[in-house]
This record gives structure tokens, C-alpha cells and sequence, in this order.
């Protein structure tokens, strides 16, 4: 069960920082440190969503094999 909260957990919040990030668009001008943060966010939100997927995955695999 604590795989399935984990999972969805991670793929709600890399979920919403992506859909951040794709609606608050690229900013036109700006310090190169600030354009480093928001591809840093990017990745970060993508690794997230990913290992909540795989969590995901593995708790309703566990579930399914002890029913």
C-alpha cells in the first residue's frame, strides 16, 4: 500500500511541476543561473514522475499477488 500512495504522490507533483513549467512558458530574457533552475526543475519533474510510475506499478503488482 505504501508503494501506491508513494507512486501517486510522485506522479501528481511531476505532474504538476511539467504542467508548470509547459504553462508558464520559456522566459524571452533572463540570468543564465535562472534558464539552469527551470531545466533543473524539468529534469527534476520528469525523474519524478518516472520513479512514482515505477512505484506505482510495483505496489499494484504486490497487491495483485497477495489477492
Amino acid at each position: 500500500m505504501r508503494n501506491i500512495v508513494f507512486g501517486l504522490i510522485g506522479m501528481i507533483w511531476g505532474g504538476a511541476i511539467l504542467v508548470g513549467k509547459l504553462l508558464g512558458g520559456g522566459s524571452t530574457e533572463g540570468s543564465s543561473s535562472y534558464e539552469a533552475g527551470g531545466v533543473a526543475a524539468l529534469v527534476f519533474a520528469v525523474l519524478l514522475l518516472i520513479a512514482g510510475a515505477y512505484y506505482l506499478r510495483k505496489g499494484l503488482q504486490e497487491r495483485a499477488s497477495t489477492s
